[in-house]
């Protein structure tokens, strides 16, 4: 995952390991198989095998993500907790995790990420940011000053926008950002909904999206805007099983 910015700012630069993603093995399905998730009749859509038009790699995509859930499968995941280790970069020098924890709500959107590191010189870094909707602080606690009195939580302003990308870069977020993008339609009005049939439906009206689809071999390549960040672009390779 990368982006890019019409204005430069501070790049922010992870690797991680992302662990505990959703098994699509918990949906009802493989692509191509003849009957909806938990029973009840034909799926909305089945990509052809082999397809590498663009609705069927974003429905891909999420169904090999586990985030197509029910018989009609919408895209479902509302709220995701996960955990990563490796190294980070805390004021652009390299921190080796030691705790990395988010808790992230697609909904409002926001999230909570619990940061703890070793920095080169053996300095502890602690920290944990926080945003919701518009509004982006960091904690010393989780949940700090909710109780009157417990914790401290400062205000970020500034890094609104840096934070918003992390959130939509996310391997769940950017696939949420690029269908929204896709469907010409606020993320709001794209959450809850099998993105086939949305994609359909919008072409229909005659609403055309601003996700791009192109391939490099066995890869697929998709550049979508970040939601509430102007300016800010996402690119997302795919691998042959659809993962980012």
């Amino acid at each position: 995952m990368s982006f890019r910015r019409s204005v430069a700012s501070g790049a922010l630069v992870a690797a991680v390991a992302i662990c505990g993603a959703l098994p699509a093995g918990a949906q009802g399905r493989p692509p191509g198989g003849a009957a909806g998730a938990f029973g009840g009749g034909p799926p909305l859509y089945t990509p052809e095998p082999g397809a590498k038009d663009l609705k069927a790699v974003l429905y891909n995509w999420t169904w090999h993500m586990g985030m197509l859930r029910g018989q009609a499968e919408p895209e479902l995941i509302g709220t995701l907790e996960y955990q990563a280790e490796g190294t980070i970069q805390v004021d652009g020098q390299p921190c080796k995790l030691s705790k990395y924890r988010i808790s992230a709500n697609y909904q409002i959107p926001g999230y909570r990420t619990q940061i703890e590191c070793t920095r080169a010189n053996s300095k502890k870094y602690s920290n944990i940011e926080t945003i919701s909707g518009q509004y982006v602080w960091d904690e010393d606690i989780p949940g700090a000053e909710i109780v009157a009195g417990q914790g401290k939580a400062t205000p970020r302003r500034g890094v609104l926008e840096e934070r918003l990308i992390r959130f939509w870069a996310s391997p769940h977020g950017a696939a949420k950002a690029a269908i929204a993008a896709a469907a010409g339609v606020p993320f709001s009005e794209s959450f809850a909904q099998n993105p086939a049939a949305l994609l359909d439906k919008q072409a229909a009206a005659g609403v055309k999206g601003t996700t791009t689809l192109a391939w490099e071999g066995k890869y697929a390549i998709l550049t979508f805007p970040i939601p509430s960040v102007p300016g800010a672009v996402a690119t997302s390779t795919l691998d042959e099983t659809f993962l980012p």
